[in-house]
């Protein structure tokens, strides 16, 4: 007999033959507000293939009144998909089938349930799902519209068992589990998780977890899984883990409501950014810790206390950003990685069993509040010349004092923005600092008195710039090695009024460049050698204090600005420049004069030259042929030319 579906509206009646679904459902919906009743003529069978039809039609007319006796004309061959139709239409649909179908051994017909699962809310009136043990591999994997379901006797939840069921909340009684595998209960509603006899827990178990707030885990499990809590956003407290001695990556990543974990003396080992981002966490009681892995403290803001005693290794980036860690036990740490204090709090740092190479330990306190640094004087990390590598304290800006020992290289930043540095520790008595490489080493270090570069053969680009007290470079300050000065390698170096480096010499340098003397004060008397040949702009410009520049008589190129503004420059003799290049200035406000000697300047090269310039003595021009460049001499009292 054929099946007609009879739709009876407030305005007419329609009726449609063989499943013509699509039919169906278009007439409900041009219908729905003005339906009245449907009728089953006939017997229908219906196969796994139409259920999700009828669910359909019943979710686009939810109020739809079947008749009372739509069960007498209805059978559904899947128990679960007759399960389904119960949940939907109420009693409305019989639940007669044999529930054994639904079996395989301990666990559920997954596949027999699948076409239906998205549309279930409430699994806990399903009472074959109340007494089996095991939920299987993906069971309820995205049941994006299930709420509650209860697991009374369930001791395994398999891999992905509830992943993503984002609006489930209502497990029931968990306490019965003793295995939960990797993602069973990621990215569900659970708002609170005991669980006390746990013998397996698997990565990211409870991954992005947004309702979890605490949760108690226990057993005999000694690993707690790779992401197992990872951002699990309002979690606030952990406790359990009794025999857990490793904590793997990513463990509590952004956990940033986290506050405290009980009961974790036993843990030995804590991996890659087990804690990263944890912004509320205070205190962690790790008597036992051995191993920190890189990044695992990163961004923790509010962390104080935690007991590293026992520490012997710790990986790159592991304290980075911890603001309010004040105090470290290092003492037992012989391997350290890289940037491992980066903007910390840490005050005062000592490794006195560290044997790792100074040179591979990069940013090591950068923008932090460290103070001071001790190494160990005898280990083979700094026994050996090592290389400071670039950016080790950049902008640390409360570091008093650190040892440098046997260091052979400092590289670009390392010491860049030290305000408080007064000194770099005592140097060995044969100093092996032979290369400064890359600039901005020293820039601001406001209060260094001295550091010895005897050795170095090149001050790099505003090596020195800032450094307001230096007063000793080692060797009496001749550098006979040096034999370049990049652009403002000491500029703004010295105090108005105080004791600088006073007398300066490089009798091997060949080039100074750009503004590598500007702004400076301290410096009386600068000598050069034979070597010497080209002076770049402004390379003495507001040189304050200097008196004297001797070893000029091979220099063959200037430039623009080169003594502008020094007032106390006494006598300049070029005897081998032809032109001043790139611009005039040269002699710009230098008021103290006694005389200037170009025997074979032949053009100026720009304008103002001599302003405002003082020259007791002679202005010695003889070949001068170019133009006079304009003001020249504006302001300018020279007694003879």
């Amino acid at each position: 007999m054929d099946t007609i579906i009879v739709i009876q509206s407030k305005t007419q009646e329609e009726r449609v033959k063989s499943f013509d679904f699509h039919r169906l459902y278009q007439i409900l919906k041009d219908n729905e507000n003005d339906l009245v009743n449907i009728n089953v003529v006939g017997w229908i069978n219906i196969p796994n293939a139409y259920i999700d039809e009828y669910i359909y039609v019943k979710t686009v007319c939810p109020n739809l009144d079947i008749n009372d006796n739509f069960d007498a004309y209805i059978t559904i061959e899947d128990p679960v998909a007759k399960e389904a139709m119960a949940q939907l239409w109420g009693d409305k649909v019989g639940l007669t089938a044999k529930r054994a179908e639904m079996y395989q051994g301990g666990e559920v017909n997954k596949s027999a349930f699948a076409p239906y699962k998205e549309n279930i809310v409430d699994l806990s009136v399903f009472s074959y799902f109340k007494n089996y043990t095991t939920v299987p591999y993906q069971m309820f994997y995205n049941c994006k519209n299930l709420e509650t379901i209860s697991l009374t006797s369930v001791t395994t939840l398999k891999e992905q068992a509830f992943h993503d069921c984002t609006k489930l909340s209502n497990f029931g009684d968990l306490s019965h589990l003793t295995r939960i595998e990797s993602h069973a209960l990621r990215n569900t509603l659970l708002d609170n998780l005991n669980c006390n006899n746990l013998n397996y827990l698997g990565d990211s178990a409870f991954r992005d977890n947004r309702n979890l707030t605490t949760a108690h885990i226990d057993g005999s499990f000694v690993t707690l899984g790779t992401c197992s809590f990872l951002g699990c956003r309002q979690l606030t407290s952990v406790t359990g883990l009794s025999n857990v001695t490793t904590i793997n990556g990513e463990a509590f990543n952004n956990c940033i409501s986290l506050t405290h974990i009980d009961n974790i003396d036993k843990i030995v080992t804590i991996n890659y950014k087990a804690f990263k981002n944890c912004t509320s966490l205070t205190e962690l009681e790790t008597h036992s810790l051995r191993t920190i892995a890189n990044e695992v403290f990163i961004d923790c803001t509010s962390l104080r206390t935690m007991d590293t005693s026992q520490v012997i290794s710790i990986g790159s980036h592991a304290f980075q950003n911890t603001s309010s860690l004040e105090e470290l036990d290092l003492s037992n740490v012989q391997t350290l990685g890289t940037n491992v204090f980066y903007r910390s709090g840490i005050k005062h740092i000592s490794l006195p069993s560290l044997q790792t190479s100074i040179g591979s330990l990069g940013s090591m306190i950068r923008e932090s509040k460290v103070e001071t640094v001790e190494f160990n004087e005898e280990s083979p990390g700094w026994t050996t010349p090592y290389i400071i590598p670039g950016g080790f304290a950049r902008d640390a800006n409360y570091l008093t004092t650190i040892n440098l020992g046997n260091c052979k290289q400092i590289n670009s930043e390392a010491f860049c923005n030290c305000y408080a540095l007064t000194s770099i520790g005592e140097q060995p008595e044969e100093p092996i600092l032979t290369k400064l490489n890359g600039g901005h080493i020293f820039h601001s270090c406001t209060n260094l008195d001295h550091v010895d570069i005897s050795l170095v053969t090149e001050i790099p680009d505003s090596a020195f710039w800032g450094c307001k007290h230096l007063k000793n470079l080692g060797n009496g300050n001749v550098l006979e090695h040096v034999e370049y000065i990049r652009y403002n390698a000491f500029r703004e170096i010295g105090t108005s009024g105080e004791e600088g480096l006073g007398e300066i010499s490089f009798p091997n340098c060949r080039v100074t460049e750009n503004e590598c003397f500007k702004d400076s004060y301290g410096i009386t008397k600068i000598n050069f050698g034979e070597n010497y040949t080209e002076i770049k702009f402004d390379s003495f410009c507001q040189c304050r204090d200097l008196e004297y520049i001797t070893g000029l008589d091979n220099v063959t190129i200037c430039r623009q600005g080169i003594f502008y503004y020094c007032p106390k420059l006494k006598e300049i003799s070029l005897p081998n420049v032809e032109q001043f290049i790139d611009g005039g200035g040269q002699f710009y406000g230098c008021t103290g004069l006694t005389s200037v000697n170009l025997p074979k300047l032949t053009k100026l090269g720009g304008n103002n030259t001599f302003r405002e310039c003082r020259i007791e003595g002679l202005l010695n021009l003889p070949l001068l042929k170019d133009p006079w460049g304009q003001e020249t001499f504006r302001d300018a009292k020279i007694k003879k030319i």
